[in-house]
């Protein structure tokens, strides 16, 4: 009978933890705090990993995260004056160019065909 009680106990222990976390990464996604609504999810579900509501919560948290770290580095690179800095950023948006380009060898070092 002790061991049902205390298996309820820490069930409810467990529960109210994983609401209280789930809780204040709502809190933080009101104020737009991002990051720590991630932190918070994701507490919440390495409590409770079966919730659907708090893997939904922290997928929309990450993306948002992601979203508000792009944009600053957006306007970090904008307002960013070097030219030393600026001369070696890439102006295109995709990766892949970048890799193309330097992947790509000068027309003098092509081997001749035969």
């Amino acid at each position: 009978m002790n061991r049902l009680k205390t298996a309820v106990a820490l069930l409810l222990i467990a529960g109210c933890a994983s609401f209280n976390a789930y809780e204040k990464g709502r809190s933080a996604e009101k104020v737009k705090n991002w990051d720590e609504a991630v932190i918070q999810y994701t507490k919440a579900l390495d409590i409770d990993p079966d919730n659907m509501r708090y893997r939904i919560n922290l997928q929309r948290a990450k993306l948002e995260a992601s979203r508000n770290h792009f944009e600053k580095g957006k306007r970090r690179r904008a307002n960013h004056s070097c030219g030393f800095c600026s001369s070696r950023l890439p102006s295109s948006r995709s990766p892949s160019s970048s890799i193309l380009q330097i992947s790509t060898p000068p027309s003098s070092m092509e081997k001749p065909s035969r």
